[in-house]
């Protein structure tokens, strides 16, 4: 009898059943888990199978598999991001393959014509709710108590259930981007790029000027790796920086390239995966998610402006770094790996300074000056200087390109009574609600509640309501009334909407926009030629956040920014002249920034000098979120290993996030290895237990 150990979707520990099937390591199965069917992978054959008795039959092989380098990585991942194999195996498969029987229910509306007997009010409540849906419903997403009343309805023929797992169903666009650029990249590389493309090797931090231009030696490398029958995968923080990277390179290899990233649908996502599956497409530029494709030939990993804090997942588990995990990669899979950045994490510098990576330097010149604006001495009711303002106009005359980067989305930051101060606040989250102008309505940028603005203060009766602060939509509207038609928004909620963000990008690019609207997202990867002036807004307001990577990102953005310049000025608003960050940003000397600031990171004991990690106990109720919080300490009381330091436990910046209380402690150290057994039991104690390996979101 053969007999095959499998991680299967929702179940902690791996189960063991018996193989008719010839499955190899690392292919997708469908099993029986409590009388559901359930999708696995397998993760071992076992060579001595005699204590264990009464296994279920594998009930099908799906025929899509990872390699054992892949499962390898796996298993890494759920070690030390603390998570359970199968959480972490979720992202190597197609999306919405690696899942459970879904119990689906729908109202019998046929038989509730027809009854004859009682129904009790709560019955007739959850009918009420059940008869707003025509189509089958996931009883999963019903409270516990109406899922108790449902089986009653069951019972009495009046609701029918069925069982469903979704098939894998692939899907394939014509077009995978719809961008349109005209590029001038010599065949041959010359100069600097030359002595580049032989240089990397191994995990590479790449650090050049921020005004290189990074695509060109792209370009060469995909082809070296191509020419050596190696696969390539180049990933971005997120989905603005891929459309022109892919329609480079689809301009030069054609159907070998595939993007691949969230914006798409599941069955499209799908198609991709299977594309590389079967050797199809070489070469794949995506969001992180990219790298865990089941390459044939893996050769190279680019991890484009790898310092950014977005490769730091912290939305769902497994919590991984998508930098970190392409090295660990890169050296289990014997690929070369190019981190690139001109302004790197201090994390990747102090990994080059011990000799994990290898750190090649370009030198250059700005194109561009900096003046700082101090905010301290200005008074203007408009999100712009005046006199900025006419130099904008100046500059859209002679048809070059303006940006305007401001760190918030939406219209304008709250509404405000401006008689008693009462703020709209999210009913879930302790954060104030923003107003969009494009609905009209008041939105939680966190959890996505929504309501519409209040025309009269809910304390005090005054119809004195007026806006506080700005955001892009506002600044949108206000240059679109001085400039109609020659403005265009670039910002998270343009990004998610992957065929609205092409629209724009293509209006950029052709040069149809002169003024580009957007938050952090148009300091990343864009290649703006025909920009000669850009003005930041509120350039410190990152200073006022407690997060010791606060000024860090600060620094990173504006100089990204000032590197995308071609020439002209850019002009930075700031309460804060005087700042080390304002000074890096004046002398263009990121790597002078980057040693103080270490220093400054060693003194006080945070990373990358130490290790760090977060744990966080949420719940409904403030008094439960308190009460586990202490199961926690208690938990970790004289078990701690004694170069552990212990911070806190105190309530994050904003306590309440999508209707849950939080309260945190943070554990630093030295070597994860006799700390990470304790949290591994930890996580398992209670799932209202969150714990997450170096941490990049304080809020």
């Amino acid at each position: 009898m053969k007999v095959v150990e499998v991680a299967v979707f929702g179940v902690p520990e791996t189960l063991y059943y018996y193989d008719e099937f010839d499955t190899r390591v690392g292919e997708l199965v469908s099993v029986e888990v409590r009388g559901h069917v359930a999708r696995g992978v397998v993760v071992s054959h076992v060579d001595n199978p005699s204590g264990l008795t009464y296994l279920k039959p594998i009930l099908v092989s799906e025929g899509i598999w990872i390699d054992e380098d892949a499962l390898q990585i796996a298993r890494w991942m759920a070690q030390y991001y603390v998570s359970n194999l199968w959480e972490v195996l979720r992202l190597f498969f197609p999306p919405g393959t690696l899942q459970s029987e879904k119990r689906l229910i729908k109202l019998d509306r046929r038989a509730l014509s027809g009854y004859g007997g009682e129904l009790t009010e709560r019955e007739k409540r959850v009918i009420e709710k059940l008869s707003e849906s025509r189509g089958w419903l996931n009883i999963s997403s019903f409270s516990r108590r109406e899922k108790a009343i449902i089986e009653s309805l069951i019972q009495k023929g009046l609701v029918r259930e069925k069982a469903h797992i979704t098939p894998i169903k692939e899907r394939f666009l014509d077009e995978l981007t719809s961008l349109r650029v005209e590029f001038d990249i010599p065949d041959t590389p010359q100069g600097i790029y030359r002595k580049l493309l032989n240089r990397v090797q191994g995990t590479t931090l790449l650090s050049p000027h921020p005004s290189f231009d990074r695509y060109p030696l792209y370009f060469y490398l995909v082809h070296k790796y191509m020419d050596m029958g190696k696969d390539v995968v180049i990933i971005t923080p997120d989905l603005h920086g891929i459309p022109y990277m892919a329609r480079l390179l689809m301009d030069a290899f054609g159907e070998r390239v595939g993007v691949y990233h969230s914006g798409f649908s599941e069955a499209v996502r799908t198609g991709i995966w299977m594309e590389v599956f079967r050797g199809n497409k070489r070469i794949i530029v995506g969001t992180p998610s990219a790298l865990f494709l089941p390459y044939n030939s893996p050769g190279l990993i680019i991890v484009d402006d790898e310092h950014d804090y977005l490769y730091k997942n912290e939305s769902r588990r497994p919590y991984y770094h998508a930098r970190d995990v392409a090295v660990y990669m890169g050296k289990k899979r014997n690929m070369d790996v190019l981190l690139y950045s001109a302004t790197p994490s201090l994390e990747s510098i102090y990994n080059s300074m011990k000799g994990k990576y290898r750190m090649l330097r370009v030198s250059g010149e700005f194109r561009s000056r900096v003046s700082i604006v101090d905010m301290r001495k200005k008074k203007f009711t408009s999100p712009l200087e005046p006199s900025l303002m006419e130099r904008m106009k100046e500059e859209v005359i002679k048809g070059n390109q303006v940006l305007v980067l401001i760190n918030r989305r939406g219209f304008s930051r709250s509404l405000i009574c401006r008689d008693c101060g009462y703020t709209m606040m999210c009913r879930n989250c302790s954060l104030p609600l923003f107003f969009h102008r494009s609905d009209g309505m008041m939105h939680c940028h966190i959890c996505g509640y929504r309501e519409p603005p209040m025309e009269v203060c809910p304390r005090c009766g005054s119809t004195n309501i007026k806006p506080a602060g700005y955001g892009t939509e506002r600044v949108h509207e206000y240059l679109s009334s001085i400039f109609p038609g020659k403005v265009v928004r670039l910002d998270s909620d343009v990004m998610r909407r992957r065929k609205q963000m092409e629209e724009v990008l293509n209006m950029i690019y052709s040069g149809k926009a002169s003024i580009v609207v957007g938050t952090n997202v148009i300091t990343r990867s864009l290649k703006l030629d025909r920009v000669t002036m850009a003005v930041v807004l509120l350039a410190d307001l990152g200073m006022l956040i407690p997060d010791f990577r606060s000024t860090e990102r600060i620094a990173q953005n504006l100089l990204q920014l000032r590197g995308r310049l071609s020439s002209g000025v850019m002009y930075v608003q700031t309460y804060h002249p005087d700042s080390e960050v304002m000074e890096a940003v004046r002398s263009g000397n990121y790597m002078d920034f980057a040693g103080r600031t270490l220093l400054s990171r060693k003194e006080f004991h945070y990373p990358p000098y130490v290790r760090m990690t977060m744990i966080e106990y949420q719940h409904g109720k403030k008094e439960r979120a308190e009460l586990g919080m202490e199961s926690v300490l208690k938990f970790l009381q004289n078990r701690l290993p004694d170069d552990v330091e212990l911070i806190g436990p105190a309530p994050p910046p904003v306590e309440r996030l999508r209707g849950k209380y939080r309260i945190r402690l943070f554990l630093k150290y030295q070597d994860y290895r006799g700390i990470n057994p304790l949290l591994h039991e930890l996580s398992r104690m209670d799932d209202n237990v969150r714990i997450i390996v170096d941490p990049y979101d304080f809020f």
